[in-house]
């Protein structure tokens, strides 16, 4: 997906006779532009969406999904240039249909994967006097795990070794592959997910962005034939994917093992059941995750809305994680009731306070925070940071300020260096909250917590 590319070639919708002479490009931050010579529908500013066009290039067959029109321009009293914005695309085979898109096999190379598990199969030997150099490869065993009974899958590693007889030279690079194994089909969608859940788990333990680089599909339903003559032997197609993805970022950084939050060694026996249970959390905290996660990807970048994703994402995992009401529910029922109950309140007044009363059980973000102190605390914690009520007070104000703009809050909220530490205090918190939810223990990551924050909170 980390590549960029224009091919020429035929575009039509599926079940169309009529084709158009047209270039698609792509590049891994705007994504994916298909100009053609005319309008692929009959009426360009009617049209909403295109859920299939597919194309013959000289680099193969061509699949892209949900086109958007985006603009038409006419260069000449005959010649029109239509432009769509594809969200996928699919390389090396033709559907005619979204809900015909689904594999079984899945192969994407992901960035500093390789540098967060630091396994290196190749050992390096040199004698200066002699004049000799020694090298030699052995494949690192796969890390295997399971997410459930559908999901299985893989980590393997490979070499490539390129020469160059000009330049003298010879290029060795090792890489590693995550490999997801479905037990049936899946579609295209609902693997990106889990592509992408991955990935959110490398960010999250290496505090670093992370995107994929490949993103290769298999299914024996694809198949081509490798032998010319019977009997036949049958190759695995493997399908290309690329979009734009979100999380990409052209100042892309390989992370070294000493800035990681939890390193690999460190968790290596437990990894399998630490994955697993990331995935079983992703739907139910996917609002706090992409929170994390975007505000990790500008993590060189601050302005008030870090603070404020932060610290929605906290209330987020308090509420999806946590039972606490201000009263047991049927108590607080029985009191909304009777106050609804007033016969003097008319329609207007009665839906106006409905409104009001329907959060009104739930406890406030300073609860919150308190409580998540009380429970996610760890040494790192403890030792470098005052989770006093003081500074947790500031906290909500700061929220509430920029959340209503209410002029009573103006001399409360923090500002410039104080809400900056604040944040990295609060992101602090937000991390270990989510680290020993997904059953890591605070020896794991506290080592990380200090190397990466420890000089931002002196």
């Amino acid at each position: 997906m980390i590549t960029y590319f224009d091919y020429k070639g035929k575009w039509k919708q599926p079940n169309s006779s009529i084709s158009f002479y047209g270039t698609l490009n792509f590049n891994p931050e705007n994504g994916a532009t298909l100009e053609l010579h005319g309008s692929i529908t009959e009426n360009f500013f009617k049209t909403s969406i295109i859920e299939i066009i597919i194309g013959e290039t000289i680099e193969g067959n061509i699949t892209l999904i949900d086109c958007y029109p985006e603009k038409i321009m006419e260069a000449s009293s005959e010649v029109i240039i239509c432009t769509y914005k594809p969200s996928y695309i699919i390389e090396g085979y033709q559907f005619t249909s979204k809900n015909d898109i689904s594999f079984r096999n899945v192969t994407f190379c992901v960035l500093n994967l390789f540098q967060w598990l630091d396994i290196s199969g190749s050992k390096k030997s040199y004698f200066n006097k002699t004049g000799e150099i020694s090298f030699s490869y052995t494949k690192p065993q796969s890390i295997y795990f399971e997410i459930d009974e559908i999901l299985k899958g893989n980590i393997s590693f490979d070499y490539q070794v390129k020469g160059d007889k000009i330049d003298n030279k010879i290029e060795f690079q090792e890489q590693c592959y995550v490999n997801l194994n479905y037990k049936c089909k899946e579609s295209l969608f609902k693997i990106i997910e889990d592509i992408n859940c991955f990935i959110g788990f490398l960010s999250l333990v290496t505090y670093e962005q992370s995107y994929p680089i490949s993103i290769n599909f298999q299914d024996e339903d694809y198949n081509h034939i490798f032998s010319v003559n019977p009997p036949f032997k049958f190759l695995n197609k493997s399908i290309k994917c690329f979009y734009a993805n979100s999380l990409y970022h052209t100042n892309r950084k390989y992370i070294y093992t000493n800035e990681q939050l939890v390193k690999y060694e460190h968790i290596q026996n437990i990894f399998p059941i630490i994955l697993k249970n990331w995935f079983e959390k992703y739907s139910t905290l996917e609002p706090v995750f992409n929170l994390l996660l975007y505000t990790i990807r500008n993590k060189n970048k601050f302005g008030v809305e870090n603070f404020m994703d932060i610290s929605r994402a906290l209330e987020t995992f308090h509420r999806r994680t946590e039972v606490l009401t201000e009263k047991p529910n049927h108590e607080y029922e029985n009191l909304v009731a009777k106050i609804l109950s007033h016969d003097k309140l008319d329609k207007k007044e009665l839906n106006w306070l409905k409104e009001k009363l329907q959060y009104g059980n739930e406890p406030s973000l300073k609860k919150r925070i308190i409580g998540l102190i009380s429970k996610y605390s760890n040494n790192f914690t403890n030792n470098k940071i005052v989770f006093d009520s003081k500074f947790i007070q500031k906290v909500v104000d700061t929220r509430n300020y920029y959340t209503h703009f209410d002029i009573k809050n103006e001399r409360k909220y923090l500002k410039d260096k104080e809400l900056f530490i604040a944040s990295q205090k609060l992101m602090v918190l937000l991390i270990s909250c989510i680290l020993k939810d997904i059953g890591l223990q605070a020896h794991h990551f506290e080592s990380g917590l200090n190397e990466i924050f420890r000089r931002v909170l002196k």
